[in-house]
């Protein structure tokens, strides 16, 4: 014997299976985000391994000398730098790299001063600029690393002389070490850019030695602001 549901009842029947499949659907959505999260994120990688990069960007060098008896002078000049570099970064835990990192690198900088009272005059010329060191970074987003650096650099100077008397000029190499920070970001599969600011403090070498004797204090120091391209491997 058919059984007929008042028409009340069977529009909160209808209304109860319509939750039902609504529910179905939520939970079936959920799944499959759930299960696409971790695709998500495999398509942001942390930024490490292999890495080789060309380098531009603006530099510049300040030299001085200060002694009791000449006071101080100095003399600083903005240039271009270029090179190339290359690394290799470890993920070392969760979104953090410790790189270890190298570059080749020259300058189209060069400064001269002079003093008319005293007639000597010389001019220092920027050359290749050797670094190693290491790098501290963080994923702060997908494929955006942000990072701190500091190492070894052994920069080649060129200094040319005139004290009246004689001319000349003589080749060194300035030790020193260097610090910086900046942000890469991955662009594609394997490509990446940056922008980078380090600072650079040298020994005066053996020119140094000798205007210490001379009870003159000399000073070497570089600011840069550098652009980087380049491929992980």
């Amino acid at each position: 014997m058919p059984c007929y549901l008042p028409a009340r009842l069977k529009g909160e029947t209808l209304n109860l299976k319509r939750g039902i499949i609504m529910f179905k659907y939520a939970a079936f959505a959920a799944v499959m985000l759930a299960g696409a999260t971790p695709a998500f994120a495999a398509d942001s990688p942390i930024l490490s391994g292999f890495h080789v990069e060309a380098i531009a960007g603006w530099d510049h060098v300040k030299v001085s000398a200060e002694s009791e008896d000449l006071g101080k002078i100095s003399g600083s000049d903005n240039g271009f730098a270029y090179g190339v570099g290359a690394g290799y970064d470890f993920l070392i835990g969760g979104n953090v790299i410790l790189g270890i990192e190298g570059e080749v690198a020259d300058s189209s900088v060069k400064e001269c001063v002079s003093d008319e009272d005293l007639e000597i005059a010389g001019c220092v010329k920027a050359g290749r600029d050797l670094y190693v060191g290491a790098r501290l970074g963080i994923e702060a987003a997908p494929g955006t690393l942000v990072y701190v650096k500091g190492g070894y650099t052994n920069a080649r100077g060129k200094l040319t002389f005139d004290d009246g008397v004689e001319e000349g000029s003589v080749s060194d190499n300035f030790d020193g070490f260097r610090l910086g920070v900046g942000v890469e970001q991955r662009l594609g599969h394997n490509a990446f850019v940056k922008a980078e600011y380090r600072y650079s403090k040298y020994d005066t070498g053996d020119l140094g030695d000798l205007l210490e004797e001379e009870g003159i204090d000399s000073d070497l120091t570089r600011h840069q602001v550098i652009v980087g391209v380049g491929f992980r491997f």
